[in-house]
Parts: C-alpha cells; sequence; structure tokens
C-alpha cells in the first residue's frame, strides 16, 4: 500500500491538472487517499499553452483532512483567482502566487486561511483588484506579505489595519507617489521595502505612526550586518524571502525602512520629511545614496543640502515680506549675494577637480607616483577582467584626465621585479585614492585578494565593490563581509557575453571620482 504523500512537485510540467485530480471542466480539486497526508503542494513554472482562469466556480475540497500547509505556484500563468472553498484551510501557513498575471485574488478564499503566516504575489497585476484593501481583512496572523512588482499607485489606508502580527511587508517596484499609511497599527513591523518606486515624500500621519512605534520600541537597531542582504538582485526573489526571515531573527528590535530608488521631494512645503531623513534614528537602508529633486536637479540627501534648502526657504520667506516694499535696491543686493554665493561654491568644486587632474598629470616621475585606482582581482578572473572592467576604465580615465598611463594598478602589471609581492601590494596601495574590487567566487577564495582587503582597511582606502551576482549564493569570508556591511556595491552578471552591470557605469564612475577628491581633500 502507498503511504500517505506529505510533499508533491509536479513544477515545470504541462501534466499538472491531470496529475493531482483537477478536472478543468467542474474545476475540482479531488483530494483521494493518497493525499490526505499532503502538506506542501509545489507546482511551479506550469507549463501550459494557455493561462489558467480559476473563477466562477466553487474549489471542492473532498477530503477529510486538510492538513496542507503550502501551496507554490510560482509563474504558472493564472490569470485569476476569485474561487471559495467549502472547508477551512487551518494549516496552511504560506501561499506562493508570484510570477502570474493575478488581476484578482479572492478574499473570500482568504478567509478560510485564517492561520495563513507568509503570502507572495509579487509581479502580478494586482493594480486592476478593486477591493484590494479588503484582501487580508480576516488574516489576523499574517507575518510576510509581498506585493512587490504590481503596478500599484496607492495603498488603501486600513488594508493592514488587522495584521497586527506583520513583520516584513514588500511593496517594492510599483508605482506609488506618496505614502499614506497606517504604520502605527503594525507594533511588530520590521521590514518595510518601498524601494524603486516613485515616492516623493511620507505623509505627516506615516512619520507620525512610525515615531509612535520608535518610542514604544525605545532604542532601535544600529548594526545593518542583516540589512546589507537586502541589496542582493531582486531577480533572486527566493533568497530575498530567506533573507527578510534571516533579517526578523537576527534582529532584537529593528525597524528598517528602504527608500533607495526614489527621487524625493525637496522643496520648503516638504522640508519637515527632508529633516526626518536626516536625523531620524530609525534604520533606514541606503540612507547615503537617497536623492531629491530641487529645483530642476537631483541631488544626494546629505546635511549640506539641507542647509542649503534652508538657507533659500528663509530666503524665498523674506522675500515674500518685503516683495510689498518698492525697494528695487534692495532685491538687487539680494539676488546678487545668492547668485554670488552660489558661484563661489561652483568655482570651489571645480578648482578641486583642477587640484587633481594636475596631481595626476605629474605622474611621471616615481617619487611623484599615483594611482588613480588600485585594481583587485583573482588571477582565475584575468581574462575576464581585462576584456570587460579594464576598458571601461581607462576609458573613463582618458577622459578625465587626458592620459591612462600608470594611473590604473593592476597588480602585477605595476610591481617593480625582483621585490617581496607584499611590499608592493603595501607601496601601491599606499599611492592609490580608490580600492576597486572586482568580487567573484575566485576573489572570495584567493589569500592574495583576502590580504589586499584586510591592508586596503588598514589604510582606510576608500572602496568601490563590483560583486558578481552568484557571490551571494557563497559562503563570503569575514574580512569582505565586514566591508560588506558598511560599503554600497555594484552588482554584475554575464549575459550572452555581455556584462550587465547595475547601476551604470557613469554611476560608478562618478562614486569613484568623489571617492577620489574627498581623498585630495584629506592630504
Amino acid at each position: 500500500m502507498v503511504p500517505p504523500l506529505e510533499e508533491i512537485d509536479v513544477s515545470q510540467t504541462s501534466h499538472f491538472v491531470t496529475k493531482i485530480g483537477f478536472n478543468i471542466r467542474e474545476v475540482t480539486w479531488i483530494c483521494v487517499q493518497l493525499l490526505v497526508s499532503l502538506k506542501r503542494l509545489i507546482a511551479n513554472n506550469l507549463i501550459t499553452n494557455e493561462p489558467i482562469y480559476l473563477h466562477d466556480f466553487r474549489l471542492h475540497i473532498m477530503c477529510e483532512s486538510t492538513s496542507i500547509e503550502e501551496i507554490h505556484l510560482r509563474y504558472s500563468r493564472i490569470s485569476r483567482f476569485n474561487v471559495t472553498i467549502d472547508k477551512t484551510l487551518s494549516n496552511l501557513k504560506l501561499l506562493d502566487f508570484e510570477g502570474n498575471s493575478v488581476d484578482f485574488f479572492s478574499p473570500k478564499f482568504m478567509q478560510k486561511c485564517p492561520n495563513l503566516q507568509e503570502i507572495y504575489l509579487a509581479r502580478n497585476q494586482l493594480s486592476k483588484m478593486i477591493n484590494i484593501g479588503d484582501l487580508f481583512e480576516h488574516n489576523v496572523v499574517l507575518e510576510v506579505v509581498d506585493l512587490s512588482h504590481n503596478g500599484l499607485q496607492f495603498i488603501p489606508w486600513s488594508m493592514f489595519m488587522h495584521t497586527t502580527k506583520l513583520r516584513t511587508l514588500r511593496l517594492q517596484g510599483n508605482l506609488l507617489s506618496v505614502f499614506h499609511f497606517s504604520v502605527e497599527k503594525l507594533p511588530n513591523l520590521r521590514l518595510l521595502n518601498l524601494r524603486d518606486n516613485t515616492i516623493k515624500y511620507l505623509s505627516r500621519d506615516t512619520i507620525n505612526g512610525i515615531s509612535s512605534i520608535y518610542d514604544h520600541r525605545g532604542h532601535l537597531m544600529t548594526d545593518t550586518a542583516d540589512t546589507n542582504r537586502l541589496a542582493e538582485s531582486e531577480d533572486n526573489i527566493s533568497s530575498q524571502k530567506n533573507t527578510t526571515l534571516l533579517l526578523g531573527e537576527a534582529a532584537t528590535d529593528p525597524l528598517v525602512i528602504d527608500l533607495t530608488g526614489n527621487i524625493m521631494e525637496c522643496s520648503c512645503d516638504r522640508i519637515w520629511f527632508n529633516e526626518f531623513l536626516l536625523i531620524t534614528h530609525i534604520s533606514l537602508f541606503g540612507k547615503e545614496t537617497y536623492t531629491c529633486e530641487f529645483g530642476s536637479i537631483s541631488h544626494y540627501m546629505t546635511s549640506e543640502l539641507l542647509n542649503d534648502m534652508k538657507y533659500y526657504c528663509k530666503l524665498k520667506e523674506f522675500l515674500g515680506v518685503i516683495i510689498a516694499i518698492p525697494s528695487f535696491t534692495l532685491l538687487t543686493i539680494i539676488f546678487a549675494y545668492f547668485i554670488v554665493r552660489r558661484r563661489r561654491n561652483i568655482k570651489r568644486k571645480a578648482l578641486r577637480a583642477d587640484n587633481l587632474m594636475e596631481r595626476y598629470k605629474m605622474n611621471q616621475h616615481e617619487d611623484q607616483e599615483r594611482y588613480f585606482v588600485f585594481l583587485s582581482f583573482a588571477g582565475r578572473d584575468g581574462e575576464l577582467v581585462n576584456t570587460y572592467i579594464i576598458p571601461e576604465l581607462e576609458k573613463f580615465v582618458k577622459e578625465k584626465f587626458g592620459n591612462n598611463d600608470n594611473l590604473i594598478c593592476t597588480g602585477d602589471s605595476h610591481f617593480t621585479p625582483g621585490r617581496w609581492i607584499t611590499e608592493e601590494i603595501d607601496r601601491c596601495l599606499t599611492r592609490c585614492d580608490v580600492f576597486v574590487m572586482v568580487v567573484t567566487k575566485h576573489f572570495i577564495q584567493s589569500e592574495w585578494c583576502k590580504y589586499e582587503v584586510m591592508l586596503a582597511k588598514q589604510k582606510n582606502k576608500f572602496k568601490i565593490l563590483l560583486v558578481n551576482e552568484e557571490v551571494y549564493q557563497k559562503k563570503i569570508p569575514s574580512a569582505l563581509t565586514a566591508i560588506l556591511k558598511v560599503c554600497t556595491r555594484a552588482t554584475w552578471r554575464l549575459h550572452n557575453n555581455t556584462l550587465v552591470i547595475k547601476p551604470e557605469w557613469c554611476k560608478i564612475f562618478e562614486g569613484i571620482l568623489e571617492a577620489s577628491l574627498k581623498t585630495l581633500d584629506e592630504v
């Protein structure tokens, strides 16, 4: 006799319907004796010629036991899930409908899953669902909700009013412009992912709700060891789910908000929001990369920018008060002062850039030798680096300094023959401005690369990481993990003999140049 099954995995098959007993005409799931103890149904990447429509019928579970705990239907061409069920799925804890084209998910079905803890609805079309606010009304024990990449333009204020145990809420990759949300109803919230939307600001009510959570919890997490794991590729969603759970387990009292990828609004009306981002003690992932539009130009969100905004707003307010005074001379003086001050700042920045260029143009004598970049990579990656990385760096250096001779140190090709390797690494690192690492699986295994990373850390060099996406699946050494905790990075992969890198090279070069200018200021 065949024992009852606990798990069925029919992923990547075109016979899913007949294998587990779906009747297409009646849309009925016949749970035979063999499936009485079924806990996990896995049917990811279902191969079908047409989308699956589960609607306008009643889904019957014809078995005595409803012990199923997990349902996985990722990328299975499901377009609509408008069904109700007779029995309560009291043991169901996980639903995974990611990567379908679902534009409606039945709230009545959700009512029959009172103990559901995790639901993944990423990469669907739930923006078309009119009553999306009713979806989680009866699911009070939900801990993880993923609604990313659904084209959502707003989130109903009361959508998560009853999910007080919610720990992770993923809303990245949507079209949210203003985030107005009842956060104070989520006292257990650990991660709020809002990256890559079009958010200009968080509403005052939302900020007050966040502040009330902070006041209630006391001191929040300051160690970003777990939050940096969230920077991995959005394409690897399953890994991100694991990261979410690890984050919640590892942090004792965290609230992490991710707003990266949003160009926020810098204006006199929203200056309170900019102050919140800069002075809050709540962990804001990727805070150093936040940008906002001030005038018609995007700027990094810094304390200097905030001071300039305050100065501008005070000036604007002052002009508004005296605008009725017929004093053309006074207005002229005020505007002239503002223009002179602005030009002086621009001139000072240009002078710093000129000094940097002059220093590298003098890079002809050994006693003055200086490198723009020290490029650290594993010897086994030499062909890849020479083909895809170095040409881009040389092109950038030539555009900035008019030459590329000896400005990019690539290790052996710049070491003096006959000397100790450790001495040469120390010499080149001492004379470089920026330490760039091409992190691959060979890099994390190389002892010389580990030594270079350790030495660069000791010398407090500015570090730029170019991390291969496969590295996140490997065991990362502690020395490199310490850098990944505090440094942002670019990620890349090879696709059809083409290097696909995020962000683009121009953004990476901007970071390298800015790091070199900071080094110039410290010299």
